[in-house]
């Protein structure tokens, strides 16, 4: 394909092809091109019947999920605890004015 082909539009690309349906059955339908499947929850469970290391690696991924969520709660306990103590001492409006006086201290800098 030279230049001069694209001036003169000799040169056409190929479009796509129209979709083409079969009927091999009454009422069933099956397209002719491939497209992207959405995922499909029920052949995932079909396939861990049959594949041991599917289930190996999703034991272990929920294992290590579930020790991160142990994990982050043990660490933030502290947290969670002081702050439900100084809302049933203070009541929410004094969390509110708490927040608001160290967003103060934030947005102003330290003087």
């Amino acid at each position: 394909m030279d230049f001069e082909d694209v001036l003169k539009k000799k040169y056409k690309p190929y479009k796509k092809q129209a979709v083409q349906i079969y009927y091999p059955n009454n009422g069933y339908r099956q397209r002719s091109y491939s497209k992207q499947e959405r995922f499909n929850p029920l052949l995932l469970l079909s396939s861990l019947k049959s594949n041991r290391k599917l289930k190996i690696i999703i034991v272990v991924i929920l294992f290590v999920i579930i020790a991160i969520i142990i994990g982050l709660l043990a660490i933030l306990y502290p947290l969670i605890s002081s702050t439900l103590d100084y809302v049933t001492q203070n009541g929410l409006s004094g969390l509110f004015d708490e927040a608001m006086t160290s967003l103060d201290k934030i947005w102003n800098g330290s003087k």
